[in-house]
């Protein structure tokens, strides 16, 4: 039986800390082939074959969930490609609204923080996201998209319930972090209910 080992690389990848964002091409004219390397080894010898995928149409990027991390993956495209983040909500048209056209050269290179990027509305608003770049080797990095606000639950035992104005209650178990849904630039309100103890 000859035994082959497949391994795909790609330069760029975001990871989705929110739960409810989406990366997309942006629309453009023309469009440009994205072609990741995809590496076959068979008998410690390489050989290498191209995939391409169109971008520049506006079509989501899939999302996929990792072992290595804590949020969804998206396969991103080249650094000069514009792409876009979609957020899924009852606003814009048919409840998807989408962020201004930029390239991972524009999101700053930092531990996040203060020094993350905010993301902007197609309209200009502060969308409440942010995205920040890690470099993990010369030929490769990681995008964040990370929220305003989150609420980390430090118990090693307990779970609580996180309520916001006119939002859906999150359950939030121990150890566990949970995004805020909150509209930019305006204060968090929260109250935390601990389920075991029916307290607040």
């Amino acid at each position: 039986t000859q035994q082959r080992t497949f391994s795909i690389t790609v330069c760029h990848y975001s990871v989705d800390q929110t739960g409810e964002i989406l990366f997309s091409s942006a629309k453009s004219e023309p469009s440009r082939p994205f072609a990741p390397k995809l590496s076959m080894k068979m008998r410690g010898k390489g050989s290498s074959v191209s995939a391409s995928m169109g971008v520049g149409d506006g079509t989501p990027l899939g999302a996929y969930r990792s072992r290595g991390t804590h949020g969804r993956v998206s396969l991103l495209p080249s650094s000069k490609e514009k792409i876009q983040l979609i957020h899924l909500n009852m606003e814009g048209e048919y409840g998807v609204r989408k962020s201004q056209p930029f390239t991972i050269e524009d999101v700053s290179i930092s531990d996040g923080g203060v020094n993350s990027t905010p993301v902007l509305w197609e309209d200009g608003q502060p969308a409440g996201f942010f995205v920040f770049q890690t470099l993990i080797n010369s030929y490769q990095s990681e995008i964040q998209v990370v929220p305003e606000f989150v609420v980390y639950n430090g118990s090693k035992k307990y779970f609580i319930r996180l309520r916001q104005p006119k939002g859906t209650d999150v359950v939030i178990g121990p150890g566990c972090i949970a995004a805020l849904r909150t509209c930019a630039g305006q204060s968090a309100i929260i109250s935390l209910e601990w389920i075991e103890f029916d307290g607040k």
